[in-house]
């Protein structure tokens, strides 16, 4: 089992492999929004390698430095609650854009349009577990609601499929399986 890791670990160049980069969004003393790290920490502790971001400028610097990333996060928004979504292309900037609710400094939709703009990542996917539709609902407490901490499991498997699909894209078993054992 790897630990997680943090921005730190990004490269300063741009990573130009075909893989893209995990990217966790959250605050740990946030409660469900905390729930993009927790997606970071269930990806490692089965070997997929994710990486901590913890505000929406750190999230801007992390773009910077690859080609692909798949961002996990909360979702603030119109889903029931432990719902997990998926976005990339147009539709990433068309929902996750409009969303000005966020815990972050910056927005996820204006970090990502950011980046994208001054040459940053321009493949990026998003899969989020919705938690409401109040920033207001989030609490000062390190755990998850029920609904919320269901949902991690299901984030992760959908973005180890991606992460797979994105290794090998001729032939992937997609299917979304964590390595060693998903508990």
């Amino acid at each position: 089992m790897s630990p997680p890791r943090s921005s730190a670990d990004l490269p300063s160049a741009p990573n130009d492999s075909g893989a893209p980069v995990v990217l966790g969004l959250g605050n740990r003393a946030g409660g469900d929004d905390s729930v993009g790290l927790r997606i970071v920490e269930k990806l490692a502790s089965h070997g997929v390698g994710a990486i901590a971001v913890t505000s929406g400028a750190a999230l801007i610097d992390a773009l910077m430095t690859v080609r692909k990333a798949i961002i996990a996060d909360a979702v603030i928004g119109p889903f029931p609650v432990g719902t997990v979504v998926y976005f990339d292309g147009p539709e990433l900037f068309a929902h996750v854009g409009r969303m000005s609710a966020s815990s972050h400094s910056i927005p996820v939709g204006q970090a990502v349009k950011i980046a994208h703009v001054l040459g940053g990542a321009q493949d990026v996917q998003f899969v989020g577990v919705a938690i409401g539709n109040e920033l207001a609902k989030m609490t000062s407490s390190s755990e998850l609601s029920g609904p919320v901490e269901l949902a991690v499991h299901e984030a992760a498997l959908r973005i180890a499929a991606l992460v797979k699909r994105a290794a090998n894209p001729l032939g992937a078993d997609a299917t979304g399986t964590l390595p060693s054992g998903s508990g």
